[in-house]
């Protein structure tokens, strides 16, 4: 093999490697097509296409081979890169990112290459001068080189500058649509904003595309028609890039935006809920013969099921997500069951997130309690999972007789709520449903039980709680 060739194939493969890798600095072509430059990487084709055609006029009797060399430039450097890459993509839930560059990568590496190859093999069959060729290949290489400037630049633009904008004018459009109405109510519907109708919303949740890097999410399912919140963020996690705004009309990004709606949901938005949920409650009570209430919100409570409940025998459970990681513990609890005639509901901070004190409490009688230990007669709720991790000391149920084929397995399940004292010993436990065969030994044995203490405000506090016991 002459040295010509040697060196067009050695120029060809650091020519593609040098383009994917810059493109790489941002966004991988193969691994990240929804938040890759320029919606994006049609680019850092063109780039591939203008080296190909340069390099093909630079070496025009190794046309093939510098072509080839392009491509496997560019192939090689996505597999690396595949290998180098944490977990899994998701995009490709069940493919290392390895392999998703194995298999995809081997198209998405050629196609440019082979294209401008073609291209270049027409043109050095006339005359034009060798100059414009290197001219290309420096132009297609430049272009590579400044993607990931050209990529800050567009974040840039859209995060100072358009999706602000964009958030004003949904503001701007729902505080005309509050002024139009005697009520002053906002709207969370887009259809009745026609000056953002445009943005092709979709779903419950309000969720409409900014760009294929960035979503904008309307949202008022905590306080109802009293008010609303337009947030906006990237689906990348580095940089993440979060903005919103409310009724008030003050824009917030960044920490202080993480900050405000924490401070939102905890003095307005939990609150606002939880009383809806009362009021949901007393509503449903009403036109029951019995004045019961009830636990079931999925099919029960429609004013307040906008999101999906984790639904129980006397309990429903719902996560409200308000930062990346962070969020409360709504719990919806109905002592006894179908047919009881109280409930409470809490708001707490979400395991592990131990950045909050706080807590929020309603029950029938509709006052929100804020400290728990204003009701030294009513501990605290915490759920089974969550009071299970801090197990201590556990003596298992000891069965005699029949009791211990009966007993054993899913069939012989015992549930119990318990209430739990400030040192961590079960004060009091009762049987909730079980075999009845099962029951006495279980209780005894709960009894026995040691947690470790539950600290809120940084005193001990005495938890009611639900225990499944099987064997």
């Amino acid at each position: 093999m002459s040295r010509v060739k040697m060196l067009a194939m050695a120029s060809g493969f650091v020519a593609g490697g040098f383009l994917f890798l810059r493109c790489y600095q941002e966004e991988s072509p193969f691994f990240r097509f929804s938040n890759s430059l320029l919606w994006d990487w049609q680019w850092y084709e063109v780039a591939l296409l203008l080296s190909a055609i340069g390099l093909v006029g630079v070496f025009p009797s190794a046309w093939l081979r510098v072509t080839v060399s392009l491509g496997l430039g560019v192939y090689f450097s996505a597999i690396l890169e595949g290998l180098l890459e944490p977990g899994y993509h998701g995009h490709f839930l069940v493919l290392p990112p390895w392999l998703v560059a194995l298999v995809w990568g081997f198209p998405m590496s050629f196609l440019a290459p082979l294209a401008g190859g073609a291209i270049g093999r027409r043109l050095s069959r006339t005359r034009i001068p060798r100059s414009l060729y290197f001219a290309l290949l420096a132009i297609g290489l430049g272009l590579g080189g400044s993607l990931p400037a050209m990529d800050r630049a567009q974040r840039r633009r859209l995060e100072t500058q358009e999706l602000p904008a964009l958030l004003k004018r949904i503001y701007e459009a729902e505080m005309a649509y509050s002024a139009a109405r005697s009520d002053k109510h906002f709207t969370c519907d887009p259809t009745q904003l026609p000056a953002v109708a445009a943005l092709n919303w979709r779903g419950e949740r309000r969720f409409a595309m900014a760009s294929r890097r960035y979503f904008v999410q309307l949202d008022c399912s905590y306080v109802g028609p009293y008010g609303f919140r337009v947030a906006a963020a990237s689906y990348s996690s580095s940089p993440h890039f979060s903005i919103s705004i409310d009724e008030t009309g003050e824009l917030l990004a960044g920490p202080a935006f993480d900050a405000a709606r924490q401070r939102r949901m905890e003095r307005r938005d939990l609150p606002a809920f939880l009383k809806r949920i009362y009021e949901a409650e007393m509503a449903y009570s009403a036109i029951q013969p019995d004045k019961s209430f009830t636990c079931d919100v999925n099919d029960q409570l429609p004013a307040v099921r906008e999101r999906r409940w984790d639904p129980g025998w006397n309990r429903s459970d719902l996560y409200i997500y308000y930062t990346d990681g962070r969020g409360y513990n709504v719990e919806l609890h109905c002592p006894g069951g179908p047919g009881a005639h109280q409930f409470q509901v809490t708001a707490t901070p979400r395991p592990p997130d131990t950045s909050s004190n706080f807590f929020l409490s309603i029950d029938q009688t509709g006052e929100l309690v804020t400290e728990p230990d204003r009701r030294s007669s009513e501990p605290i709720r915490v759920d089974g999972g969550v009071q299970a991790r801090k197990l201590v000391k556990q003596t298992p149920p000891v069965y005699v007789g029949p009791a211990e084929v009966i007993c054993r397995g899913k069939s012989g399940a015992v549930h119990l709520t318990a209430i739990i004292g400030k040192d961590g010993a079960v004060r009091e436990a009762h049987v909730d449903r079980g075999d009845v065969v099962c029951r006495p030994a279980t209780l005894d044995a709960v009894k026995y039980w040691v947690y470790a203490p539950t600290i809120l405000n940084g005193r001990p506090v005495e938890v009611i709680t639900q225990i499944e016991v099987k064997k």
